[in-house]
């Protein structure tokens, strides 16, 4: 039985800082300096993603206050040396003049008037020290060493927790920005191109002489989910596959981790749980204070969440790590159960199981040197279009602008493949609104249900109505290149090659010089680069292939590539309600 302190909490996520963790598994290492000197880039940079969750002006405080305080500690530091080496070699001489008097039979009266008639100080045996240091007796020495602890201790626990405010405001400040993203909202993504443009069109269905169906309704007709069943054993927006949908899910799965292992990645199977700090390293945040956590399970009681995506355990995988540069890139492909709360979904764009709460998906992983980034993005972005061009589907490859961008991403191209049945409920629905709005507030005083809650279906369109119905293309894919954002929240570093220049990055400030520092083994070392891509995300995938290639005797035709893990199963056919 499972306690009620380990219950599963939407919405529930803790910050690192607050959960009750017993240790630190990773300590980030941001470049303070970058940040002092490009404080208006910054400032302009979360303007045009919508981040609101960091004042940076704050940031800016805190450096300073941090820089500042490196001199006095350091100083006292100096000091308390001086001042121990001046304690440690009085006690010495004072001890050696003592041996000498007695190796010279002298009495103790005698020792006493040989001796100096005031008592030794620093300065007698220690030549070149500062004047006051140099006037202390041992007794005023190890008085002036107690002052120094008490008001080191004081000043490092200032300077701690300014690094502790300066580290959590730091953690939530979003990557910088490719000069090639369009600013703005999702409607400014650059179109970079149309694949089979001509496929699952409204034109082609018109043709055809049928009204396409959205995918709830085909797998109503076909027996593939059940949402009901579901909803009363896990809750709203978890489902069954069933039949064919259960086979494809395994198909997709299958045929896509074959097809990324065939090109030199290696298989994983991570951990559906990751601890916050891995979470939070990955830059899984919010855009606003408002929202953080709406998209996390968190495990009460345990600093763990279940992981909205095998990007964070893959991550967390080479946490800590120094890789060599002759190991990189490093490309993974990993399989892996998604949970994510979804909380505020949009109405009917959510139905069946286009927006879920839990899905299956493949990821492809890759940490590499900054000089590899750019063709690898290239590359990840390239097998996505392999991998939905050899399925036939008709999508986008969209350049996404900064608002769409996650905290991590430097710059984010999304695959987006139509769907000619949701086209037409999201038409149902903003149609039912715009005629809502039009008759005022008659309805709603009437207690009308909202048109985002209707059950709409493509019952009501007719053949001729789809020239008149815009199509709606929905999110398959995303890959983004992060370059060291996750690398320097969970440090992943590399050692260069002995013919490469051992300095860090250009003007970097390390937090730790063991970080970055040169030694026998190698030169210093560098933050490597991490970029992701989805090669198959199955409930969207399901969705596109079923309502793209339903038929017009209403079977639904499977991919070719699919169709040896359905024992040569060609279509899925129409089951004929009973």
């Amino acid at each position: 039985m499972m306690h009620t302190d380990e219950t599963v909490q939407p919405g529930k996520l803790q910050t690192a800082s607050e959960a009750d963790t017993t240790r630190v598994i990773v300590k980030p290492r941001f470049d303070y300096k970058s940040i002092r000197a490009n404080a208006d880039q910054i400032r302009t940079n979360m303007k045009n993603r919508n981040y609101t969750n960091v004042d940076v002006d704050r940031v800016i405080q805190l450096i300073d206050a941090r820089s500042n305080s490196l001199a006095p500690i350091q100083n006292l530091r100096t000091r308390r040396k001086l001042v121990s080496d001046a304690v440690s070699k009085l006690k010495a001489t004072l001890v050696r003049m003592k041996k000498e008097a007695g190796q010279k039979g002298e009495s103790t009266q005698q020792s006493s008037a040989s001796s100096p008639s005031a008592p030794l100080k620093a300065g007698d045996i220690i030549p070149g020290l500062a004047a006051d240091i140099a006037n202390m007796t041992e007794a005023e020495l190890v008085q002036e060493g107690t002052r120094i602890k008490d008001e080191l201790a004081r000043l490092e626990s200032e300077q701690d927790q300014i690094l502790k405010e300066l580290d959590q405001l730091a953690f939530k400040l979003p990557n910088d920005t490719h000069p090639m993203v369009p600013i703005g909202d999702e409607s400014m993504a650059n179109l970079l191109a149309h694949v089979n443009p001509s496929v699952g069109t409204l034109e082609a269905f018109r043709e055809a002489g049928f009204v396409p169906k959205d995918h709830l309704e085909l797998a109503n007709q076909h027996g593939l989910i059940d949402l009901d069943t579901a909803s009363n054993v896990t809750g709203s927006r978890f489902y069954y596959l069933l039949r064919e949908a259960a086979l494809m899910e395994l198909a997709l799965i299958q045929w896509t981790v074959s097809k990324l292992v065939s090109r030199g990645f290696t298989p994983v199977l991570p951990p559906d749980l990751a601890r916050l700090q891995v979470i939070e390293g990955a830059g899984f945040q919010s855009r606003d204070e408002r929202s953080l956590g709406h998209h996390i399970y968190h495990i009460q009681g345990h600093d763990t969440a279940l992981s909205a995506t095998a990007e964070i355990p893959l991550a967390g995988l080479y946490m800590n790590k120094i890789l060599q540069e002759a190991e990189l890139p490093q490309k993974l492909v990993a399989f892996n159960h998604c949970f994510r709360t979804e909380i505020g979904g949009l109405g009917v764009q959510s139905k069946g199981i286009y927006r879920v709460h839990q899905f299956s998906k493949v990821e492809m992983f890759v940490v590499c040197t900054p000089e590899q980034g750019d063709a690898l993005h290239e590359e990840l972005i390239q097998i996505e279009r392999e991998l939905f061009t050899e399925l036939g589907l008709n999508f986008k490859v969209l350049d996404m602008p900064t608002g769409d961008l996650g905290a991590p991403a430097y710059r984010k191209v999304d695959m987006e493949a139509l769907m000619p049945g949701r086209s037409l409920i999201v038409h149902a629905s903003a149609s039912a609104i715009a005629n809502q709005a039009n008759d005022g507030k008659k309805k709603k005083r009437a207690g009308d249900t909202e048109p985002e809650t209707v059950a709409f279906s493509t019952r009501g369109f007719s053949v001729d109505d789809l020239g008149k119905v815009k199509p709606t293309y929905g999110e398959i894919s995303s890959t983004s290149n992060c370059t060291d954002y996750q690398a320097r929240r969970l440090n992943i570093r590399y050692r260069p090659s002995q013919s490469k220049s051992g300095a860090s990055e250009a003007g970097e400030e390390i937090a730790d010089p063991s970080a970055a520092s040169g030694s026998a083994t190698g030169p210093a070392t560098r933050f490597a680069y991490t970029l992701n891509g989805t090669a198959c995300a199955v409930p969207r995938m399901l969705v596109a292939i079923w309502e793209q290639f339903q038929q017009p005797d209403g079977t639904i035709r499977i991919p070719k590539p699919l169709q040896p893990y359905l024992m040569g199963q060609e279509v899925i056919p129409f089951l004929p309600r009973k």
